[in-house]
């Protein structure tokens, strides 16, 4: 009797290319600030949206504070504002992600699922309506912009 494989869609390595930059990392704040600084100094446009994606547990804090170091009068938008409430969220995911350690399995809802429709679509439409540099942090942050 054969077994049935599925393919796991979870990337272990994820990555977000961006054009321009191959295959570079920077270590330290100052070496990320100066990187960041060139590359926005680059855009000739009223407005320039960069989305940085973040994973559970990153340290948000830490990273607004040195982009607000570089960009002080900055527009920010944080996807965790967006998002549905815990409660929402344990029922919404109780049925994949149960309580049984053995049972249960990774969901298949995607990050949109997580968000508030109301509260996304509100934050979707002020990013697009400001101008200047705005960034929008967290997970999910590319799915409420189109970044630059």
């Amino acid at each position: 009797m054969a077994k049935h494989q599925v393919k796991s869609n979870y990337e272990k390595r994820p990555i977000i290319s961006v054009p321009g930059i191959k295959q570079e990392a920077w270590s330290g704040w100052e070496s990320i600030k100066s990187v960041l600084a060139k590359a926005v100094g680059t855009y000739r446009k009223e407005k320039v949206i960069i989305a940085f994606e973040c994973y559970t547990g990153v340290n948000q804090t830490e990273i607004l504070t040195h982009l607000k170091s570089l960009w002080p009068e900055t527009i920010l938008f944080k996807s965790e504002d967006v998002f549905k409430s815990s409660n929402e969220i344990d029922k919404m995911v109780y049925p994949e992600v149960t309580d049984d350690p053995i049972f249960g399995y990774l969901t298949r809802l995607n990050i949109e699922d997580f968000f508030d429709p109301e509260k996304a679509q509100k934050a979707k439409q002020e990013i697009e309506q400001n101008f200047g540099l705005v960034l929008v942090i967290g997970t999910g942050a590319s799915n409420l912009c189109k970044p630059d």
